[in-house]
């Protein structure tokens, strides 16, 4: 799965339209977003809300060519899933009930991480997820913030419900979320114009 400078409505015309854009992409993003426990948030990535993150990042930096496009959208590329995969953000912040959790707390999230799985559907196994393959030694530089996950799942459905966990003793948090259309889907923006005009 790719995306292009074509893929991408140009600046004055995204401008315009940015106001809706953004109200449609919340709603989606919000489908596709799963609270683990107090302390983690899992968003769903897919072909919509990367086109997303880099519209808007040519917006808040005035790009419009296309030698600039290309590079932010190489900075954005990691989070697009192959065919027979899921990408997903994980956010990890070490507050609980408004209030910062002891470092001895907060420590036992680093772990954690490691420890997040998918099952596909009831009655499946559970798969594990790649963490911050781009790192060398994945989120054990930094537990808290944000890291990227790989879940290899095989053909799945648009609209089908899965369960994220965390499959740590020490942070033991589920939910079910709708899965994202996979790669081989058609992976239409929901936006009145899609693309440069040739």
């Amino acid at each position: 799965m790719s995306l292009s400078p074509r893929d991408l409505m140009p600046l004055a015309r995204y401008r315009q339209l940015r106001p809706q854009v953004c109200r449609a992409m919340a709603a989606y993003r919000r489908q596709l977003a799963r609270d683990l426990g107090p302390c983690m948030r899992v968003q769903f990535e897919d072909r919509r809300t990367v086109w997303f993150q880099v519209q808007e990042a040519a917006c808040a930096e005035g790009i419009d060519d296309d030698t600039a496009l290309w590079q932010l959208i190489e900075t954005y590329a990691h989070l697009l899933p192959e065919p027979g995969q899921l990408k997903a953000t994980v956010s990890v912040t070490p507050v609980e009930g408004g209030a910062a959790l002891s470092v001895g707390a907060a420590s036992l999230l680093g772990p954690a991480i490691g420890r997040i799985a998918l099952q596909p559907a009831p009655g499946h196994g559970w798969t594990g997820a790649a963490v911050n393959e781009d790192a060398d030694d994945g989120w054990r530089s930094r537990p808290c913030g944000v890291h990227v996950l790989r879940f290899c799942t095989g053909p799945l459905r648009y609209g089908d419900a899965a369960t994220i966990a965390c499959l740590d003793p020490g942070y033991a948090h589920r939910a079910t979320v709708v899965l994202p259309a996979m790669p081989a889907s058609p992976p239409a923006v929901v936006v009145p114009f899609s693309g440069r005009p040739a």
